[in-house]
């Protein structure tokens, strides 16, 4: 009993090896919390899209907290990959800094009763930006300040493979999910969304009020959807991106929309022909590249056999109509550039005030662009507007930065060819959104932004990833 009682008994879990099991337990949960940290951010794409699309102010503003939320939860789990890509950060930090500025120290208010602007007195010189109505600044930054923290959770997200390949999945579910409901919608002959009482008047389509806005998700997320079906190894995953495929191209023929197939065969020679610059590589077998390609080739034979034998072919017929000098669309644009561009000066008017400043310009119009214009249809001149060339050309910094990032890594990646497949896809959906927002406004819908803000955190952090593979 003596000998027992002197003896030194070693319990499992206790000295060096337990303290290791310990530790390894400790990481496999954190790399599990990680894991779902990441769906926060991602999260966001099925629900801004759900959310009528972003498009109502209710819905705006919940999907902003959300974005909030979600990148504070982040933080928490990335906070060491937050700092790996910088430059977008500075850029998004200046973007805040001038815009919450001007937001914070107006020059003018909107009254509403008077249907006019009040200046208003300020401690600054004249010259120092300042919005011309702080309420539609404010909600305008609210948005902004979550888009861009999203956009630096997701490049912290992303440093990983294995972040992108989740995003490229959530994608393709939302899009199985949203437009298959609104191919139920025209199939069921619906006057509106199911589950609501009031009829919209406008071309809605699944939880869009406006089918110019369905139209540039269904070619923002076309390009994933083709990379993932392209990447996928397992039979699940290519089922799901198949089936995708199929209900993308019949919503965008079902929809109302001219943009949609023909920027979606837009995006889908742009991947044919970055797959056929990265055909040497070594996963790239001929059988699934030629297969890919033949894909591709229908794809465009349906774009344009769009104008003739889609439900759009009556909008198609409209279009001589629509290119004449004295469309109303055209007449804002030429009011927006040459005088409230002009007018605006170096820092612009303040964020989201081009729908309250253009009544003031467009006296001479009369009655030829009738109606209350909440976006100019063309998102480069809306952006002149507010932000001035200072603010435009920060922004167009964040979003050619990232292209030539994606472009640059695209040429690098032979090791890892699935990189190279996702990154092409984001490249190929700004395209199509920077070519979209010449006649239109997707910069300017939340779920749109989402899909957009993805895309630039992929193809920012793609060096990153390349370098950590």
């Amino acid at each position: 009993m003596d000998v027992l009682l002197g003896q030194k008994i070693r319990v499992p879990g206790h000295g060096k090896c337990g303290s290791a099991m310990v530790m390894q337990s400790v990481r496999q949960c954190r790399v599990s919390m990680r894991s779902v940290a990441a769906l926060a951010p991602l999260g966001l794409i099925p629900l801004s899209a759900w959310a009528y699309g972003g498009t109502r102010d209710e819905t705006v503003l919940v999907c902003a907290i959300s974005a909030c939320i979600a990148a504070c939860i982040t933080a928490v789990f990335y906070s060491k990959d937050f700092w790996v890509v910088r430059l977008p950060l500075i850029f998004s930090g200046l973007i805040l800094a001038m815009g919450w500025g001007m937001a914070l120290f107006p020059q003018m208010e909107y009254r509403l009763d008077w249907s006019r602007m009040v200046p208003l007195e300020r401690a600054f010189p004249h010259w120092v930006p300042g919005t011309i109505d702080q309420t539609a600044s404010f909600q305008e930054m609210i948005v902004i300040t979550a888009l861009l923290a999203v956009l630096a959770s997701l490049i912290a997200i992303f440093q990983s493979f294995k972040g992108v390949w989740l995003a490229v999945i959530v994608t393709g579910c939302t899009s199985v999910s949203l437009l298959g409901y609104g191919i139920v919608q025209k199939l069921a002959g619906a006057p509106g969304i199911f589950w609501e009482s009031y009829r919209p008047p406008g071309t809605f389509f699944a939880t869009w009020f406006y089918h110019g806005n369905a139209a540039a998700f269904m070619h923002m997320v076309f390009p994933y959807l083709l990379a993932g079906a392209f990447v996928s190894t397992t039979k699940a995953m290519r089922g799901l991106f198949f089936a995708a495929i199929l209900i993308t191209l019949g919503a965008a023929w079902m929809n109302v929309s001219k943009a949609g197939l023909p920027l979606i065969g837009v995006g889908s020679i742009a991947f044919a022909g970055g797959l056929l610059w990265l055909r040497g590589r070594e996963a790239f077998t001929p059988l699934r590249l030629r297969w890919m390609l033949g894909a591709v080739a229908g794809i465009i034979v349906l774009a344009i056999s769009a104008p003739v034998l889609s439900p759009s072919t009556q909008r198609w017929q409209e279009l001589p109509i629509h290119l004449k000098a004295d469309y109303p669309r055209f007449l804002i644009a030429d009011i927006t550039m040459r005088k409230m561009v002009p007018e605006s000066g170096v820092f612009g008017f303040g964020p989201g005030t081009w729908r309250l400043a253009m009544p003031f310009f467009s006296h001479d119009l009369g009655d030829r662009a009738e109606g209350i214009w909440q976006h100019a249809h063309n998102d480069y001149l809306e952006t002149l507007v507010e932000w001035g060339w200072v603010g435009f050309l920060m922004w167009v910094a964040i979003f050619a930065g990232g292209c030539y990032r994606g472009v640059r890594s695209i040429l690098t990646l032979g090791h890892r060819p699935d990189m190279a497949v996702v990154s092409l896809a984001a490249l190929c959906s700004l395209l199509t959104t920077a070519i979209h927002a010449g006649f239109d406004f997707p910069f300017q819908i939340f779920s749109l932004q989402m899909i957009a803000v993805m895309s630039l955190a992929i193809v920012w952090t793609t060096p990153q990833r390349e370098e950590a593979a």
